[in-house]
């Protein structure tokens, strides 16, 4: 089991930090460590985001309601995921989605003001957290277009692309058909054809009205191989 050293030092915001620096970091810095339950709420979509939280065990779902008419999202994330970084600052704080633990899951959780005093005294630190929101906002920009389209890999790409983590464990859109057709511009017959052939292809499984998205990566690959076309 990895120490909470090793543990820190894998989290996107402490890369390229030593021991030395973490052990600094923990002298110095306030933090909680908290253990959930499973089925614990660890915060709502209205809530204000007043602190970083880093999953260090366990599991927890990140769920999106009304993305579009109907259609809710719910994404898996695990240890060194990182909740909150994109709403700390700037004019929406709010989280925007739900969190519920999976399973027993434990959190290491820095409030705001002290998050800010560590990014002031270390430059590490401060390069990370620009690194990081940069490559979360430029990954968007740069691959949106390379997915649009009216067919409906198009559109779940385009969801998956927009809400959910490169690290996501596994992706969940939760729709009935008539939401899904809405997004498309696609007849019923079409519609009916693509989604048989996205569940032969492996790429989107059909449960009753959940599309279970097994593989992020493989999906975003065969919208961008569709718009090539």
């Amino acid at each position: 089991m990895a120490t909470t050293f090793e543990t820190l030092m894998d989290l996107p915001l402490f890369k390229g930090v030593s021991k030395a620096q973490i052990s600094e970091f923990l002298g110095t810095t306030p933090v909680d460590f908290i253990t959930y339950q499973a089925g614990e709420i660890l915060f709502d979509a209205s809530a204000e985001c007043r602190s970083l939280i880093y999953v260090m065990h366990g599991s927890v779902c990140i769920t999106y309601r009304d993305v579009g008419k109907g259609v809710t999202i719910h994404e898996k994330a695990s240890s060194g995921r990182v909740l909150g970084a994109a709403r700390l600052f700037g004019l929406s704080r709010h989280y925007g989605c739900e969190c519920l633990t999976l399973e027993p899951t434990g959190v290491m959780v820095i409030d705001k003001q002290d998050y800010s005093k560590m990014l002031q005294r270390n430059q590490v630190y401060w390069i990370n957290y620009l690194n990081y929101l940069s490559a979360q906002w430029q990954r968007v920009i740069d691959e949106v277009r390379c997915v649009e389209g009216g067919h409906l890999l198009n559109r779940l790409a385009s969801l998956v692309l927009t809400y959910t983590d490169p690290e996501a464990d596994s992706i969940t859109i939760e729709a009935d058909d008539e939401a899904l057709l809405s997004l498309t511009g696609l007849s019923r017959e079409a519609f009916e054809e693509e989604c048989c052939r996205l569940h032969q292809t492996c790429l989107v499984y059909r449960d009753g009205v959940r599309r279970k998205i097994p593989s992020r990566q493989r999906l975003l690959e065969a919208a961008r191989m569709q718009r090539s076309i």
